[in-house]
């Protein structure tokens, strides 16, 4: 056999091998291994700054407050026998 006299072979084994630790990298967040891709793991939130689903619970109990007294007012505006009804489909 001729020895081999070009730079295609060993590119080509730096990337297999570079295919390869990425892809054991993946696997390895994936499943847990790393300890910056866990589920588990408290979030990085400042000291004081409201996280996400606080601020959507909130904003959802103003639109609720806001809605009832929309319904309230409708209720003293209209006569009993001309209030809207709502249908469910």
């Amino acid at each position: 056999m001729e020895r081999r006299q070009g730079w295609l072979f060993p590119v080509m084994v730096v990337a297999a091998g570079t295919v390869t630790g990425f892809g054991c990298l993946g696997i390895a967040a994936i499943l847990g291994f790393l300890p910056l891709s866990r589920a588990d793991a408290p979030p990085n939130n400042a000291a004081g700054t409201p996280r996400y689903y606080d601020a959507l619970e909130q904003s959802s109990e103003r639109l609720v407050a806001q809605v009832d007294l929309v319904e309230a007012q409708t209720a003293k505006a209209l006569p009993a026998g001309r209030r809207p009804t709502q249908t469910v489909r």
